[in-house]
């Protein structure tokens, strides 16, 4: 079917019950001019989506949804190449899940005949190999002249991965004995596990009104800003804090927060109070963590770690190899786990000499930490800068680098390309200014003497 196709008017009987003898008719809906899948628009539209996760479709609100245009990357999403999806006989409805189509026909239903223009949905679908899949779907709807349906327009991603992302990262923070929880700089707490809301006494629902200052002591409000400072400078923060109970009692932890994207951040904290009270009585035991409460603390910070867009990698100091890296650290140069595991410094370094390296080693080996912007290059030759924070750790098996990059090539570009349009108008207003000089000049050298 041509993409340039555009079909009948829609009879509402396909959609709903019609009126009963009797009734007054719905009222007319408004009248919105409709849009035309034209060329420029679908040359914009594969440009923009050809290569990346998000679909695009057009389909007709008939029965079972024949899909009259779909773009390339579908048979990324649904196993089925675009010309399958667009041929005759195909309706986009037999692709939704058993279990989710009739909801989600009679939601579409029901927003047409509220007279809605978008909507939002979520659903299962079945690819072509039999995988169930979980989407998002944001329609759009193009009505002619007389404002009926004509099209539904919409894009769709697939969410199953990040989804499955979530729910492993829950499962692990709900199991764990410390307490968790995600923040965002504009509206609070979005995230507590259930630790947390023991620590802190609160249930869900009063936590999550709540921001981080009202977490903490007011005589330790001081010692936790400077934490945040830390964090909302891109680094991760670390410190022992006393946290503000529902009841208004303290609690000590051991805070650590690491910042995430979009502003937003992680906090883990281990209950200090044991440790405390110990202190004030002699010792008769030695307390340590189980095995399982060890084993599932590590796997909450490799669940965090490798979710993170940032680099993050264990750096040996001596040798300046890598130990342990996120899943960001080599997918940003190019590299499998496996190539990055045999790398050190000195072979992503774009810009430093080995005696470079050396004196930055140095450095941080004797300060402590290390925070510059350096270049790294990627496996396929490209230079990429970057924004590097490194902080020494010294732990049983001797001293390393934690090590955390972010990639800011983006930025310098935009830097660069102001820099040079600033230039560009002071070269403007210099050439200017030059001209009325000359201008004045001529003037008064024309002007007749009045003596």
């Amino acid at each position: 079917m041509a993409t340039s196709d555009h079909p009948p008017m829609i009879e509402y009987g396909l959609l709903d019950d019609p009126p009963a003898s009797g009734e007054r008719p719905p009222p007319a809906r408004p009248r919105r001019r409709a849009r035309r899948l034209d060329a420029e628009t679908l040359a914009w539209e594969r440009d923009l989506f050809v290569g990346g996760p998000v679909a695009v479709l057009v389909w007709r609100p008939e029965s079972r949804w024949p899909v009259c245009h779909a773009s390339p990357n579908v048979v990324r999403i649904f196993g089925y190449p675009a010309e399958s999806m667009m041929g005759e006989g195909f309706h986009y409805m037999a692709l939704i899940h058993s279990d989710d189509v009739d909801r989600i026909a009679g939601e579409v239903v029901r927003y047409l005949n509220e007279g809605r223009d978008a909507w939002e949905q979520r659903y299962r679908i079945v690819r072509a190999d039999g995988q169930v899949r979980r989407l998002y779907d944001f329609t759009v709807v193009d009505r002619d002249d007389l404002g009926e349906p004509r099209l539904l327009r919409g894009y769709v991603m697939d969410e199953t991965e990040m989804l499955q992302h979530e729910r492993d990262f829950r499962t692990l923070a709900d199991a764990i004995a410390d307490a968790v929880w995600i923040s965002a700089a504009d509206t609070g707490l979005l995230y507590a596990n259930p630790a947390a809301l023991r620590l802190t006494g609160h249930d869900a629902a009063g936590l999550g009104s709540r921001r981080w200052p009202d977490l903490i002591a007011p005589r330790d409000q001081p010692r936790f800003s400077a934490l945040m400072e830390t964090v909302q400078a891109g680094a991760p923060a670390h410190g022992e804090v006393r946290m503000l109970r529902s009841d208004r009692t303290e609690a000590p932890v051991d805070l650590r927060l690491q910042p995430l994207e979009d502003g937003r951040c992680l906090g883990i904290a281990r209950d200090l109070a044991d440790r405390h009270v110990s202190e004030t009585r002699p010792q008769t035991a030695e307390r340590h963590d189980t095995p399982d409460v060890l084993r599932e603390t590590q796997d909450l910070y490799r669940a965090i770690i490798d979710q993170a867009a940032d680099g993050i990698v264990l750096i040996d100091a001596r040798t300046l190899r890598f130990v342990e890296f996120n899943d960001a650290a080599c997918r940003s140069l190019g590299y499998s786990r496996a190539e990055f595991a045999r790398l050190g410094i000195a072979d992503i370094q774009a810009d430093l000499s080995p005696r470079g390296i050396a004196q930055w080693r140095a450095l941080i080996n004797s300060s402590g930490q290390g925070d510059f912007e350096t270049c790294h290059r990627h496996k396929n030759g490209e230079i990429r800068h970057v924004l590097v924070s490194n902080r020494l750790l010294s732990i049983r098996q001797g001293l390393y680098w934690a090590a955390i990059w972010r990639d800011i090539t983006e930025r310098k570009r935009i830097e660069a390309e102001l820099d040079e349009h600033r230039r560009h108008l002071e070269e403007l207003v210099r050439t200017r200014i030059a001209e009325l000089e000359r201008a004045r000049l001529g003037a008064e050298g024309a002007a007749p003497d009045v003596d």
